[in-house]
């Protein structure tokens, strides 16, 4: 099974796309980075950009493409907190959808420090 994981970012969106091997195991086939700095001002504003949430669009959908193009049985996609606290965030979110039939799901903040704990144990536990 082949899962493509867009993960939305304040600065950043980022895409693995991952292999289900032996086990609870991934293999990474690709990873990719685009800045397209959605959050600028949000924090401060409350309000993402027209022009960042284009930008962030175009990224998302570029990065279902390459998704596509591995043949991921599943996409899926997570805002954090400049989405999150943004009051124009179902905007984004409809504008994303319009582009690319992808549901971006927002992370509360609990969820999100919760999924950071859990990427920080992986990652110790590899060291």
């Amino acid at each position: 099974m082949k899962i493509a994981a867009i993960d939305i970012g304040s600065n950043s969106i980022k895409l693995v796309v991952a292999e289900r091997t032996a086990g609870d195991n991934f293999s990474i086939l690709r990873q990719e980075k685009d800045v397209v700095r959605l959050g600028h001002n949000t924090l401060r504003d409350r309000h993402l950009a027209p022009a960042a949430i284009e930008r962030a669009a175009r990224a998302i959908k570029k990065f279902c493409d390459i998704a596509e193009s591995y043949k991921a049985d599943h996409t899926v996609a997570i805002a954090t907190a400049s989405v999150r606290e943004a009051d124009n965030a179902t905007e984004f979110v409809a504008e994303v959808w319009q582009q690319t039939n992808l549901r971006v799901e927002i992370l509360s903040g609990i969820e999100e420090a919760r999924l950071i704990g859990l990427a920080v144990g992986v990652g110790c536990a590899s060291l």
